[in-house]
């Protein structure tokens, strides 16, 4: 068990590396360089379209926290 917990933790450190990693690439897309390159203008503008009206979904996830506490409590 203590080379599979060592396998997790490097498991573990790789994924909070490539997280920092990809956090600091930049998010912007430049559309105007798709218009440029593609023939089909409307997927891109389709394309944006849709990206700007994401609006992401937010959970209300304090009653799962709650359980988490009261479990842990009991652990």
């Amino acid at each position: 068990t203590i080379s599979a917990l060592q396998a997790f933790r490097k498991r573990n450190s790789e994924a909070q590396r490539l997280n920092v990693q990809y956090a600091n690439q930049p998010t912007t897309i430049d559309f105007a360089h798709y218009r440029a390159v593609l023939k089909n203008k409307a997927v891109v503008d389709e394309a944006e379209k849709t990206l700007k009206e994401f609006k992401p979904v937010t959970y209300d996830v304090s009653a799962h926290l709650k359980a988490i506490e009261t479990f842990e409590a009991k652990a």
